[in-house]
């Protein structure tokens, strides 16, 4: 056992992250005048594109003003109201031009923007064009690619918690057994005792993950002490709320305030373990709960402004 206490070894003196506005992560809603509107400012923009950009972003337009329209005839439509999907059928040859253009940042339009993100299983590649909206490309393998179009910036160009994660492979010992996504979420306005698991020294906390065939993983969260994070703070509930708020984005674990061995600690950022030997090793799990908090954290939650939910104050 170490006897570190989630020592996150950055300088936590800047605010970790700071909320966005409400609705920040979530797409915007617009009337049916208002996203007509939207649909006509793009289309005076796509003449700017040429080759396999201007074919592609054509289709996602079409595709956003057929999705649109299936709206409206599905029920009358008052008040503003989300886009629904939209799913941007191409061929893989535009796919690939697509996705060079991205690597290579090339876009006639002034004030476009770009955003690659490679992941264990899926590589994301993305394009926002001021006034035609942005064009997102999830491939997880040659066959399964999935393309989105939304006639705005999208969330994806945001800084996001996913950005700088790194994936590190391990043997599935190291994190089988601590599994505590539900400990989380049980706690609801309270504060979970989880368990840890070790890996170079350091400690994580196993949020969940998947496994399929010999392959598995986790999201291991680093955590801190309460003393030395600055920035928000959440219980499951408050946290969950962030989410559908969408003053922070869905998945972000920062901020969330957990007990370990005692302790109040606070996640600080994700660390993807994986396996792709995994044999279905389980083993007991760590459980780490060491009753109540002591009386001096009580009273040190209470001082840093944290309100009874688990939300800062």
């Amino acid at each position: 056992m170490s006897d570190q206490f989630g020592f996150d070894f950055a300088d936590m003196a800047e605010p970790a992250y700071a909320e966005l506005p409400l609705g920040g992560w979530l797409d915007p809603e617009y009337t049916t005048d208002e996203f007509n509107a939207i649909f006509e400012r793009a289309a005076l923009v796509l003449p700017a594109l040429s080759g396999a950009l201007a074919v592609l972003f054509g289709g996602a337009l079409e595709a956003a003003k057929d999705e649109h329209a299936k709206m409206l005839e599905a029920c009358e439509r008052t008040g503003a109201y989300h886009l629904w999907r939209v799913d941007v059928p191409a061929e893989a040859s535009l796919i690939e031009a697509f996705q060079a253009a991205c690597i290579a940042r090339e876009c006639p339009v002034p004030g476009a923007e770009f955003k690659t993100l490679t992941e264990k299983r899926m590589t994301v590649h993305a394009m926002y064009v001021p006034g035609l909206g942005s064009v997102v490309v999830h491939q997880w393998a040659a066959d399964n690619i999935g393309i989105d179009y939304y006639p705005w910036r999208d969330s994806f160009f945001l800084p996001s918690y996913r950005d700088d994660r790194r994936v590190v492979k391990v043997p599935e010992s190291v994190f089988a057994g601590t599994y505590c996504a539900d400990k989380i979420a049980e706690s609801n306005e309270g504060i979970a005792s989880v368990p840890v698991f070790m890996h170079e020294g350091r400690e994580y906390i196993n949020d969940g993950g998947m496994s399929y065939g010999t392959y598995s993983e986790c999201g291991g969260w680093a955590f801190c002490s309460m003393a030395d994070w600055n920035g928000p703070t959440y219980s499951y509930r408050t946290q969950v709320k962030a989410w559908d708020e969408g003053r922070t984005e869905r998945g972000d674990r920062r901020g969330l305030v957990v007990r370990v061995r005692g302790h109040l600690a606070v996640l600080t950022g994700e660390t993807i373990f994986y396996d792709d030997n995994a044999t279905g090793f389980h083993c007991a799990s760590r459980d780490e709960e060491e009753g109540a908090v002591p009386e001096d954290e009580e009273e040190e939650w209470a001082e840093d402004g944290i309100s009874e939910e688990g939300a800062e104050a």
